[in-house]
């Protein structure tokens, strides 16, 4: 895979991604210009106590990562966003609920990428997300100790910079290729967070039950075929979060 335009792309501003970021009440935010595994790493850290709830762990340039099938999943230095973020909400949500992560993950990240990218985005069932019929993020979550229970590391690749031919295989795009507007890495990614935060206060609210409408939902919820459906209406405009996912760890990284 070509790198060599990594040099020339405009790099996650950490300061101004904190200034973003500094009223979501973020746990741990570590930044590495290179690592292996944004989430094996971030795993390590909450198994040693230094990483709690919504603690984020961010590369420029992931090198070891995994995708679906246990396919490498390495991304050209500054050409996307890799990114995972501790989720231990404790006892208020119980630990078969933690699967469901993945799915608040998916369309946190659906919200940004219309957001920010103003490309288009449907998420596709249970842990991908497609620019028209091409992948453009993946979703890896894995279930960690946590004090005294369990807890989920949810890791994702948003394709961003890719060119056609950076990207590894033909069914995968980034939003260079599916729009017209620049993309700010730095706004993108305080802005899935954004998101993410807002919905995971609304799962715990309801104790992570996918019975109860959860806030921030708005009625809509991903469905089997990729696209989105209409959840049953619940106060304020919320809708029910889908009961078909099952706990366990899923893996999907873009393009993988």
């Amino acid at each position: 895979m070509d790198t060599s335009q990594g040099a020339a792309r405009a790099a996650i501003d950490p300061a101004r991604f904190a200034q973003l970021t500094q009223q979501l009440s973020l746990g741990a935010v570590e930044f590495k210009e290179t690592s292996g595994s944004t989430n094996a790493e971030l795993a390590d850290l909450a198994s040693r106590g230094l990483a709690g709830h919504l603690s984020v762990y961010y590369t420029e340039h992931q090198q070891a990562g995994k995708g679906r099938l246990g396919r490498a999943w390495v991304t050209p230095s500054g050409s996307s966003i890799t990114v995972s973020v501790m989720m231990a909400p404790g006892a208020s949500v119980p630990t078969e609920a933690l699967s469901w992560y993945t799915m608040l993950a998916a369309l946190a990240w659906s919200r940004a990428a219309e957001r920010v990218a103003k490309v288009p985005v449907r998420i596709k069932w249970p842990n991908d997300l497609l620019a028209g019929e091409f992948k453009i993020c993946g979703i890896l979550a894995q279930m960690v100790p946590a004090g005294s229970g369990y807890g989920v590391v949810v890791g994702t690749g948003m394709n961003v910079d890719q060119s056609r031919e950076e990207l590894p295989v033909p069914t995968a795009t980034s939003p260079r290729l599916a729009s017209t507007h620049a993309i700010d890495r730095t706004q993108l990614l305080a802005e899935y967070l954004k998101e993410l935060v807002n919905l995971d206060r609304g799962f715990r609210q309801v104790s992570g039950s996918v019975q109860v409408p959860a806030a921030g939902i708005r009625g809509q919820v991903p469905a089997r075929n990729g696209q989105r459906k209409t959840g049953h209406p619940g106060p304020r405009g919320a809708g029910r979060i889908p009961r078909r996912l099952n706990p366990g760890s899923h893996r999907s990284p873009a393009g993988a």
